[in-house]
């Protein structure tokens, strides 16, 4: 009898997963939303991938609405993960947000915080046609420790209040709410059958 509840229960498990994980990490509005992954944070370099297929999103900023910029997550204020001395290059592969183009120089780091310039506007919906790697590197021009998340803006936040938040991501490899979801799914069915085993010991 222990063994058919046990059996049971393991072959509901991928349903309590999907439900669980649905229920948990899937939210269409912030999914649409122009994203990005960090790829490497060390020191000496920051390597960041613009995802296609997120769109921009919102209305564009008052001003500088022909730039991306990258923020501390947590606290716009904070410029001490950069070393803006110690910062330099980046990737001048063309890259295209909609009809706007990438400058080839487009790095600009100053107060803290990277500028990703473009030609002309970008337009709410604009999307990559590709995914997009950028990299920074220098000679200790980061301080990974001092920053947990890394956000990404429509314009520059600290002079305009209109700037429009993208994304947010962590800075080092996390576990996803999918994850803890998924965690959390398998560590309630566990106990459940120790429950029910309990029972009928």
């Amino acid at each position: 009898m222990q063994r058919f509840i046990f059996l049971r229960s393991l072959a509901a498990l991928p349903t309590v997963l999907l439900v669980t994980v649905l229920g948990l990490s899937v939210n269409p509005a912030v999914k649409a939303q122009l994203s990005f992954t960090v790829d490497n944070f060390t020191p000496n370099n920051l390597t960041i991938t613009f995802q296609s297929g997120p769109t921009l999103t919102g209305t564009a900023p008052t001003n500088a609405a022909s730039i991306l910029t990258l923020f501390d997550g947590d606290n716009v204020n904070n410029g001490s993960w950069l070393n803006v001395n110690g910062l330099f290059g980046g990737d001048v592969t063309t890259a295209n947000l909609g009809t706007a183009t990438f400058d080839g120089n487009f790095v600009d780091a100053t107060a803290g915080y990277i500028t990703f310039t473009m030609t002309s506007n970008p337009s709410f919906g604009d999307t990559f046609t590709n995914d997009y790697t950028v990299s920074f590197s220098g000679s200790n021009a980061f301080i990974p420790g001092n920053v947990s998340h890394l956000s990404l803006y429509w314009g520059d936040i600290s002079v305009d209040n209109t700037a429009v938040l993208q994304s947010t991501v962590a800075t080092s490899a996390v576990p996803e709410p999918s994850t803890y979801a998924a965690i959390f799914g398998v560590a309630a069915l566990g106990f459940t059958d120790y429950r029910r085993r309990r029972a009928h010991a």
